[in-house]
């Protein structure tokens, strides 16, 4: 992923403006001055991206996973150092910090110990924590400032509407034909903040693992369409994640999937018994 001319290219800027706290630290030990050198060196992206290239070639190198965090947070820092802040790198960020903690040993899979296979197996369930965890609190956030707001029949329109109002951007794609049906609108919202809710409980439900990979991949392109917000670094980390996650049963089970679901999923289990989650 060559992000880091796209990252870099803040630097052209000058001094930030309005620096957060990775680049006031930075600041603290480089002194003030160490954006403007940055200018003048245009092989650091080469050499940024080489080096996770290098992470990826040799997974069991914590140096090489370090820097590649301390890479993401740093780039990310100064691009959003000008003022205004968005959230398009975060979940880089943080996948990037929750792999640091693989063990070496991960450099060779097939000959790693029990304790090694292990602390994989917490590294992986770690950073699919941190994705889920994030979408749960979107969907919290939006009941939480909404309120009743949530169950009107126009409210979902009467969002796309400002939203089409406050761009300067063309109109999305599929926003004119939402906005003519307005408990379509509505439903299709509603059934986004019971998929944000429900995420903290898929963590734990390996069956949902996939389906909720493809739904929330799904959700990322709703939202450009709709919105004109795009996330697309979020479906690369959701497919690895979650469509590809280890822990999804080997066979895919309609049964399993819809037993598993929070609420939604009660009435369709027999005699409160739910399939195990290596069950096909």
């Amino acid at each position: 992923m060559n992000t880091g001319y796209l990252h870099l290219s803040a630097a052209w800027q000058g001094m930030p403006t309005q620096p957060l706290w990775p680049i006031e630290l930075l600041n603290g030990l480089l002194g003030t001055g160490w954006v403007e050198r940055l200018i003048g060196m245009p092989a650091i992206p080469v050499i940024c991206s080489l080096i996770g290239l290098l992470a990826v070639i040799f997974p069991g190198s914590a140096v090489l996973r370090i820097a590649v965090f301390l890479y993401l947070l740093i780039v990310t820092a100064l691009r959003y150092s000008y003022g205004g802040l968005n959230h398009f790198s975060h979940f880089l960020i943080y996948v990037s910090f929750a792999l640091i903690f693989l063990p070496s040993a991960i450099r060779c899979a097939r000959q790693m110990s029990r304790k090694d296979a292990m602390s994989c197996v917490m590294v992986f369930w770690f950073a699919q924590s941190i994705l889920l965890l994030s979408y749960f609190l979107a969907g919290f956030w939006k009941i939480w400032y909404s309120e009743l707001q949530l169950l009107s029949s126009d409210g979902f329109v009467r969002i796309l509407l400002s939203r089409m109002v406050a761009d300067i951007r063309p109109v999305p794609l599929m926003t004119p034909l939402l906005v003519k049906h307005g408990v379509l609108a509505q439903l299709i919202f509603l059934a986004v903040v019971y998929i944000q809710l429900a995420a903290i409980f898929v963590l734990f439900r390996p069956h949902l693992h996939r389906l909720f990979g493809v739904v929330l991949i799904l959700f990322h392109y709703g939202t450009d369409w709709l919105l004109s917000i795009a996330f697309y670094e979020f479906t690369v980390v959701l497919g690895l994640f979650l469509v590809f996650s280890p822990f999804a049963p080997r066979r895919f089970s309609w049964r399993g999937t819809v037993q598993s679901l929070p609420v939604l999923g009660f009435p369709f289990r027999s005699r409160g018994r739910v399939l195990p989650s290596s069950g096909a």
